[in-house]
């Protein structure tokens, strides 16, 4: 089956907080300093989504040029669940939030926010096409959702974005849980593109590598937030991750190296 439309069938839904202020979007969009010219380093991006996002009461959220970008993996072998796994496809689908206004339940931690935010969900496919597994960006980590029962369920209800933080998984490698008062976007729901049309979501995906070369994206500063074709979890020649699940240990460990300039 084509890639594009395996993308479509497997674009996940994402659920919001009632009160989440940021949704996905076409970041060169926001950059934009008119048709023409683009601001690569953007130091305040929450400032122009502001004045462009405009609320959209079919979907109760804001919006501004909504994205999904994608990137493909073909036939690579990927470590889930201590094992290698050769997989067929894998289908990165990379969200792009203009601020990150993080909240732990009813506190706002400040010195957490941030402008700029990348989160992702990772899909593993079979030679059959089927679900293999799930990789959700998790505070910074990565989990891994591989069972039966968590996949079907991740298919139907979909990912919850925590309110002022976009990660889809918890620090203590568990998925958000849904919430009775979430906001649903499903692959099928209609979201604004402006102008007064509105397209389905999965039909806003961006294939990067058809789209965008290497060095045009690396043009853009997220500073201080690294975006995902820049990350230290990919091999930055394949996008290979280097881990489908990483752990708050690893995580650590990956920082202090980093501190201390090892490679």
């Amino acid at each position: 089956m084509d890639k594009e439309l395996l993308a479509k069938k497997f674009c996940p839904t994402l659920r919001f907080h009632r009160e989440e202020k940021y949704t996905p979007t076409n970041f060169i969009e926001l950059f934009k300093k008119n048709k023409s010219k683009i601001e690569f380093k953007c130091p305040n991006p929450e400032e122009k989504w502001k004045k462009k996002a405009k609320f959209d009461k079919k979907t109760g959220l804001l919006w501004f040029a909504p994205a999904i970008y994608v990137h493909f993996l073909e036939d690579v072998g990927i470590l889930i669940r201590h094992k290698i796994v050769q997989v067929s496809l894998i289908i990165q689908y990379h969200f792009y939030f203009a601020y990150n206004e993080y909240q732990w339940g009813i506190i706002q931690v400040p010195f957490l926010m941030h402008p700029h935010d990348w989160e992702q969900i990772m899909v593993a496919l079979n030679k059959a096409g089927e679900l293999v597994s799930f990789s959700v960006s998790a505070h910074g980590t990565l989990l891994e959702i591989c069972s039966g029962n968590e996949l079907q369920q991740c298919m139907i209800e979909g990912f919850r974005c925590n309110k002022g933080s976009h990660n889809f998984g918890s620090i203590f490698q568990t998925p958000n849980k849904p919430q009775k008062e979430d906001i649903i976007i499903t692959p099928e729901t209609l979201v604004p593109i402006g102008n007064g049309e509105y397209i389905p979501f999965k039909d806003t995906i961006i294939i990067l590598e058809n789209k965008y070369d290497i060095e045009f994206l690396k043009k853009f500063s997220f500073y201080p937030i690294i975006p995902p074709w820049e990350r230290y979890s990919y091999n930055p020649t394949t996008w290979k991750p280097k881990y489908w699940s990483k752990s708050p240990f690893q995580r650590f460990i990956e920082l202090s190296k980093d501190e201390k300039g090892a490679p």
